[in-house]
């Protein structure tokens, strides 16, 4: 999928994600015992600039009743 997406909206989304991380504790949701830390980003930010980034629509069907 991400081969097939436009090259200048791809490196907008990159720029949206290295911006965030570099305003942000990148790193909180790991263990502070860790040697090795590893990036965290929120996935709600990432959906977010998925979508604007991208222009993309999610649809949110409902939980089918349960009789």
């Amino acid at each position: 999928m991400w081969d097939n997406l436009d090259s200048y909206q791809k490196e907008m989304y990159k720029k949206f994600i290295l911006t965030f991380a570099s305003l942000t504790e990148i790193v909180s949701q790991n263990s502070c015992s860790e040697a090795v830390q590893k990036p965290y980003i929120n996935y709600k930010f990432q959906e977010t600039a998925f979508q604007r980034t991208f222009k993309a629509n999610i649809k949110v069907q409902p939980a089918p009743k349960v009789s």
